[in-house]
């Protein structure tokens, strides 16, 4: 089969070239993290503890006294990088906490930035048939729950849980 090299062909090609740097091209893509946040994951620096752990207020603590903050998941996409991190690198077999609880006044979940966190498919898991968060009167911290494939799931913040900092 020929390609039609005929002007129609060479008008699309020279329409669409412009776009050619942007197939490549990730928005927000960080190439290089300062330690101790070593790895650029869905372009965020980011820096998975396997040996500290405790209570979400103290690693909140923890990754501020790092010069960032728990993690930050507000899309979909950050949210792959940061599990297929985890698995590629041997962080599986533990929960994580990140940056969101529901200790606000309305009662909403909320990221440490202030901005809501989206409820529902694809961030939040499922646990006995319904639908994370769903912890009731004691469970206000999220994490990401290995049981869940790394959904976000609710727990009872003075859990003992490692932290994924992200660079501020």
């Amino acid at each position: 089969m020929a390609i039609n090299t005929g002007t129609p062909f060479l008008l699309l090609l020279l329409q669409l070239l412009p776009l050619l740097p942007c197939l490549h091209a990730a928005p927000n893509r960080v190439t290089e993290c300062t330690p101790p946040f070593t790895a650029a994951v869905g372009g965020k620096c980011i820096l998975v503890s396997s040996t500290s752990k405790g209570s979400w207020y103290n690693m909140k603590d923890f990754c501020e006294t790092l010069g960032g903050r728990l993690l930050t998941i507000n899309t979909e996409n950050i949210h792959y990088y940061v599990v297929k991190y985890l698995e590629n690198n041997g962080y599986t077999g533990r929960d994580y906490w990140v940056g969101a609880n529901n200790e606000h006044a309305d009662g909403q979940y909320h990221w440490l930035d202030g901005s809501k966190v989206k409820m529902g498919t694809p961030f939040w898991g499922i646990l006995n048939d319904h639908q994370e968060p769903g912890g009731g009167e004691s469970e206000h911290c999220a994490i990401l729950f290995k049981s869940d494939f790394y959904f976000m799931h609710d727990l009872a913040c003075n859990k003992e849980v490692y932290p994924i900092c992200e660079a501020k």
